[in-house]
């Protein structure tokens, strides 16, 4: 079986891209079921190969679907885990406990803590860092690759849990424009692509803010291109929607400090700012008074949604301070607009 090549899907906004590519698909690709050593064994697949996306718009990446695929929570939490540079299971696991599943140890997330590879690596080496430096001394380099996947990796694939869907990023810097691919393995165009899409192309504007040049386009590849089990039937629903992404603000300047600043924010959140309203409350003020709109966003994002995984019984009370904090800097609270919505679907 070998599936139909299909043409590149370029849009300027991920629900028009994500929906063409599952539209191609459907009608190009092959249909298998996954074998006994798949952590996908017995779940019917629908792939093609060696699929490339072009996002022309970054900032356009939340995706809406009343599927409920993506959680902007969700999408906000896994970007402030990729620069907080950590592979620990139970700064994730705080979140969403399902990533438990995927851990060797019941320490560690060995394969798909990016950011660990990318700003902390085998060696301690930062290669963001590495990286930049490499895009400010040769504008239009071809060197600024991140590597994410190894020969380690390689090595355990048979008995691990997790293993890097993704295997290197690479910048383009052309004109004093970043552009950026991401290359992988694997993709499931349903249920992680958008998560993907979201989380790298704001690395790549970190990326232009930390090297000074204007954002460029966002490339996305996959040698195995799919998707999986339930979401097959799902396909002619997700298909007939209609939906389009706010225009997320933009990364003003990215550093080291900026990077850290944001993950002691984090763990703020994950030490004190759960359990009570009136704590969240005054740190989402706090976020939009002392942060430029695109961190106060994801922060305020962020927070609510570690709120709502650990207070059930506080959702009305969640919901009314989403919309006030919308209300007050509705221009610039995009992806928390987007929460509002999801919010609003359960």
């Amino acid at each position: 079986m070998i599936p139909n090549i299909i043409p590149t899907v370029t849009g300027n906004d991920i629900n028009i891209i994500v929906r063409n590519l599952v539209r191609e698909i459907a009608a190009n690709g092959i249909t298998y079921e996954s074998s006994e050593h798949s952590m996908n064994r017995g779940k019917k697949i629908q792939e093609v190969w060696n699929a490339a996306i072009c996002l022309t718009e970054p900032r356009n990446r939340i995706f809406k679907s009343k599927l409920q695929i993506f959680n902007p929570g969700l999408a906000a939490i896994r970007f402030v885990y990729m620069i907080s540079g950590s592979d620990l299971l139970e700064q994730i696991a705080f979140y969403t406990k399902s990533v438990r599943y995927f851990s060797d140890d019941g320490k560690t997330i060995p394969g798909s803590s990016y950011g660990a590879r990318i700003f902390s690596g085998r060696s301690k080496q930062n290669q963001f860092e590495m990286a930049a430096e490499i895009i400010m001394k040769r504008s239009d380099t071809k060197r600024a690759v991140i590597t994410i996947y190894n020969e380690n990796d390689l090595a355990r694939s048979i008995d691990s849990l997790d293993i890097p869907c993704v295997a290197n990023i690479i910048f383009i810097p052309r004109d004093n424009v970043l552009h950026m691919t991401v290359s992988m393995r694997a993709n499931d165009a349903v249920k992680i692509l958008p998560y993907n899409v979201f989380e790298f192309s704001l690395l790549q504007e970190c990326m232009a803010a930390r090297t000074g040049m204007s954002l460029g386009y966002y490339w996305h590849t996959a040698a195995s291109m799919h998707v999986r089990g339930d979401n097959i039937a799902n396909i002619p629903q997700l298909l007939g929607e209609t939906t389009t992404s706010g225009r997320m603000t933009a990364v003003p300047f990215f550093s080291e400090e900026i990077r850290r600043q944001i993950m002691q924010e984090e763990v703020c959140i994950r030490d004190s700012c759960t359990n009570s309203s009136q704590v969240t409350h005054g740190q989402i003020y706090r976020f939009w008074k002392e942060y430029p709109a695109i961190w106060a966003d994801i922060l305020s994002t962020l927070l609510c949604e570690a709120f709502r995984v650990h207070n059930i019984e506080g959702h009305k009370w969640l919901k009314e301070t989403v919309d006030k904090t919308i209300a007050q800097y509705e221009k610039d609270s995009v992806l928390l607009g987007a929460y509002r919505d999801f919010l609003s679907m359960q």
